[in-house]
């Protein structure tokens, strides 16, 4: 979707750099296979590649000028041979989020924006908050792991925070389109790589902190550097934190001071948000919960102590945006659950299947003693892998989680990717107290036929770490899997034995 008619001159869009042209540039690209005619296309130094390879190929394609990663003299160098302006790019004097955010017009200052990091809840708090504002009458987009755009019409994201370039060009879009809010996840990638440089947030949201992306980062006290630098590098206004996470304080001590910041918690009622009161039952939960000086019940078809969390935490970005106590209580007594999000897959003679993106120990362990929580007889079954080409620590530790949560445990794929799914079964195998009552089956499909039909009407089963998604990937190779849909086939054939 584009539906946006924008023109700049170089000289006009660049002048931090000393350009002078005046060649007019209507978009602006990154990637050559996708570059349209009057487009800038902006060739980034990565780590394998310079950019510079890329720029015939996008001067084919129509770009008008290239923004070079480079020296002065590459890119005079360059110039003569492509016959279009190439300016050298010093990023330091001119980042590419500032530079999308001017090309765009500064979309997010039209915008209320709304951001979510943390390692676990993102993406269910972020889907709640844009249900909570389309309730109260204002038009929102959704930024993240499920998808980009409108709730009625998301399109497939394949970062949970896109890059700057595509970042502001989407808040753009859904400006034109009538929005007057964008809620969006924030990843610690996205924010390592300065992907949301530019974005004006008007109220942040921390979920919690822990263990994951140690792939990427290193060390967790990078992972928690890397969240801190939201608070401290970007534009953000007020502030919705975690008083219960037991690691804040790394990100709390280094949060530059003066930000409107309020907590909320499940423990601690001296928050401004704060839960009173709960009662969990197979079907929901009922709550009190406390806002500012205020009281308001909810009665919710939501699972999980850590589902209360997250709707702690929509409470109180909704109160930083201004909203009144009681239109926050209207608005979360309608939320519904999000895909792939304790999704509960159920059948009248069946056991209840809940299908959970969990892929952390602490995400498992959550959803396990959220499970266990609604559970009022039965046993509690779990079905869970763990991921290829990713942290190999945390596969032990999901072992331990699955163990300790759980009455009887399926081990299977994840997604290997280009790893052996065998080898990566036996790490996690020894991760078990008791390994040899562990049912393994390297094969999803045929892993979850199993644990559903040992498992009884009174039983609940949790098929982690998968979640949303509707492939597997194997070898490099996305093949069609939905946990979702496997379970719903296995539980309607079992309907007409």
């Amino acid at each position: 979707m584009n539906s946006l008619s924008l023109t700049w001159t170089l000289s006009e869009l660049l002048p931090e750099l000393g350009c002078l042209h005046k060649t007019e540039v209507t978009g602006l690209s990154q990637d050559s296979r996708s570059t349209k005619p009057g487009d800038l296309f902006i060739a980034r130094r990565g780590l394998k590649t310079t950019g510079a390879e890329f720029a015939a190929d996008a001067v084919a394609k129509g770009a008008v000028a290239v923004l070079l990663d480079a020296s002065q003299a590459e890119a005079e160098h360059l110039q003569l041979i492509l016959n279009v302006p190439v300016i050298a790019w010093i990023t330091k004097r001119l980042g590419l989020g500032v530079l999308a955010d001017r090309f765009y017009h500064s979309p997010s200052r039209k915008l209320k924006v709304v951001g979510i990091t943390g390692t676990n809840g993102k993406t269910s708090s972020a889907h709640f908050c844009v249900q909570a504002l389309e309730h109260l009458g204002r038009r929102t987009a959704l930024i993240g792991t499920l998808g980009n755009g409108f709730l009625t019409n998301l399109s497939d994201a394949s970062h949970t925070t896109p890059d700057a370039v595509d970042l502001h060009r989407m808040l753009a879009e859904f400006l034109a389109q009538g929005a007057e809010a964008v809620v969006m996840e924030v990843s610690s990638h996205a924010i390592d790589q300065g992907r949301i440089e530019g974005v004006e947030f008007d109220v942040v949201g921390y979920t919690n902190l822990t263990r994951d992306h140690l792939d990427y980062h290193g060390t967790e006290a990078a992972y928690a550097a890397a969240k801190a630098r939201l608070f401290n590098e970007y534009n953000v206004g007020r502030q919705v934190l975690n008083a219960d996470d037991p690691r804040p304080a790394t990100i709390l001590a280094s949060i530059r001071h003066g930000l409107d910041r309020i907590g909320f918690s499940l423990t601690d009622q001296s928050q401004v948000v704060a839960l009173i009161s709960k009662e969990l039952h197979p079907s929901g939960m009922r709550l009190q919960i406390k806002l500012g000086a205020q009281r308001f019940e909810l009665e919710s078809n939501l699972l999980g102590e850590f589902n209360i969390a997250n709707l702690l935490l929509v409470s109180g970005l909704l109160l930083q945006l201004g909203y009144p106590v009681d239109t926050i209580s209207t608005a979360l007594n309608a939320l519904e659950p999000v895909t792939g999000r304790m999704q509960r897959i159920s059948s009248p003679q069946g056991p209840t299947v809940l299908v959970d993106y969990a892929h952390t120990p602490d995400a498992l362990e959550k959803a396990l003693a959220a499970c266990r929580a609604h559970l009022t007889e039965g046993q509690l079954f779990v079905l869970f892998g763990c991921g290829g080409d990713r942290d190999r620590g945390k596969r032990p530790m999901m072992a331990a989680a699955a163990e300790d949560g759980s009455d009887r445990v399926w081990l299977t794929s994840d997604n290997p990717r280009n790893e052996d799914p065998q080898k990566i079964l036996e790490d996690t195998l020894a991760g078990f107290e008791n390994p040899e009552q562990v049912t393994t089956e390297i094969d999803r499909k045929r892993a979850i036929e199993s644990v559903i039909s040992a498992a009884t009407a009174a039983d609940i089963v949790l098929l982690a770490g998968k979640g949303h998604e509707s492939y597997q990937e194997i070898k490099g190779e996305r093949l069609p899997f939905s946990d979702a849909e496997v379970a719903l086939q296995v539980l309607s054939a079992g309907e007409r034995t």
